[in-house]
């Protein structure tokens, strides 16, 4: 027998090689893995189609190729070798030809996620470069797993905001716009969550919202009290006072107007009194009195009342004998408007006459409806008329429960003889209500000297 050659041995090998190579290459699994290798994705599937998918054993082997290609297609991605639109092409690929597959559905799930987080943090960093910190924060947020400088970016941002709010926050509560500093520190926290340095500021605003508020009601209450108009002024506090009932500066506030009003009335009314003129104090007081409850006021009141001699009430009285003959004598101290009086004096009708004997000059006195009494069509009304030595000095008519009191003031200088004539309107012939035109306080002052 011949021996071999040495080329001879090397081409049979060769051969045999390539007899091995060929057979390997009908297997399906490294036919699979061969194309995955050479990115021949269709025929891949058309392998894994045909020869593997039901095959229990090579189809578990797939998988496993399959997990690696597309863990290493999202590497690649990750560290920026990939772009993402190839890396995106490439696990559609691989998900055309198992989409049962879960590995590869998550790699393309972290894929468009880790896309969306660099493609945030990018717009983050262009806001944060225009200063728009509140645009910039929450795309930082949710661009923390793009990279790690993304937290420390967040950070800055979430610092740099939250300086550049309570800036202008101090700046809008030093111009007195309370109301901006407040929406800039609560977008603020709605952005950033709680924050002490946040809570403080607003604390700030609050406070000095309520002064500003409080010195703006102080200066309208008072600016009313200058201009005459103490209704007006203790109106106002009561409004407020009702919208804010447990505001202690208001209600320090009303106390001390209250007691400037106070001070201010008592003040007129024995300067008056001293000059002589005690009816005017007693009118100051009066009036002081509808505006204010004052204990001083009404003691002071029965204090100056009590000084005036000659009270209608308790002169002597005498009646026509044509009249009814009741009288009314301090029965009632009250109208229908709530007035208090010292003293009260009325008839059921007929005439009153007193003997002044010309020693007054001055008859004052206030005409009102009593308080407790009801008119009606029966008893509809009374009128009083004040005639002196027989000339009708004045006329309160048709007094009934709608009307004001009348303060009345009739020179009587020189007079003998008051007289009092009540007359009754209504349906009922007893004729017999002349109280509803009750003389309270009625006095008589003697001339100056």
């Amino acid at each position: 027998m011949k021996r071999m050659t040495a080329a001879k041995w090397i081409g049979l090998i060769l051969l045999l090689l390539a007899l091995l190579a060929g057979a390997l290459l009908l297997h399906p699994f490294i036919r699979f893995s061969l194309d995955l290798r050479l990115e021949r994705f269709d025929d891949a599937q058309a392998v894994y189609r045909s020869h593997i998918a039901d095959a229990p054993g090579l189809k578990a082997k797939a998988w496993e190729s399959l997990d690696g290609y597309a863990h290493r297609t999202l590497s690649a991605y990750y560290e920026r070798t990939l772009p993402f639109d190839e890396a995106l092409s490439t696990l559609n690929a691989l998900f055309a030809i198992e989409p049962e597959q879960t590995t590869v559905s998550n790699c393309m799930r972290d894929l468009t996620a880790m896309e969306t987080a660099r493609n945030d943090l990018a717009q983050a960093d262009a806001f944060t470069a225009r200063q728009d910190y509140a645009q910039a924060i929450p795309l930082y947020r949710q661009a923390l797993i793009a990279e790690d400088g993304a937290q420390s970016r967040l950070s800055q941002a979430e610092f740099a905001f939250k300086a550049s709010q309570i800036d202008e926050a101090v700046k809008a509560m030093a111009e007195e716009r309370f109301e901006d500093a407040e929406a800039l520190l609560t977008e603020a926290t709605a952005l950033l969550g709680p924050d002490e340095e946040i809570e403080a500021a607003l604390a700030d605003v609050y406070t000095l919202a309520r002064s500003k508020a409080e010195s703006d009601r102080e200066r309208e209450a008072r600016r009313l009290m200058d201009a005459g108009d103490v209704k007006g002024a203790f109106e106002y506090v009561a409004a407020c006072r009702i919208a804010e009932p447990d505001d202690y500066p208001l209600s320090y506030l009303e106390q001390s107007l209250r007691h400037e009003y106070e001070e201010n009335v008592c003040a007129s009314a024995l300067a008056l009194q001293a000059n002589g003129d005690p009816e005017a104090a007693c009118e100051q007081l009066q009036q002081g009195l509808l505006l204010v409850d004052s204990q001083r006021m009404s003691d002071l009141l029965r204090q100056i009342r009590a000084s005036i001699p000659y009270l209608l009430g308790k002169m002597a009285a005498e009646q026509d004998v044509s009249s009814d003959g009741r009288l009314f004598r301090d029965e009632t101290l009250e109208d229908n408007q709530g007035n208090r009086y010292e003293h009260s004096l009325a008839a059921a009708m007929g005439t009153v006459s007193i003997n002044l004997s010309g020693r007054f000059a001055l008859f004052t006195g206030t005409v009102a409806f009593p308080a407790g009494e009801s008119s009606d069509v029966y008893r509809s009304s009374a009128t009083l008329q004040i005639l002196g030595d027989g000339r009708l000095l004045a006329e309160f008519k048709h007094m009934d429960a709608s009307s004001l009191p009348i303060p009345f003031s009739i020179g009587v200088e020189g007079i003998q003889k008051i007289a009092l004539v009540w007359t009754c309107e209504g349906a009922n012939g007893q004729r017999d209500w002349g109280r509803f035109a009750t003389v309270f306080d009625g006095r008589f002052l003697p001339p100056t000297p």
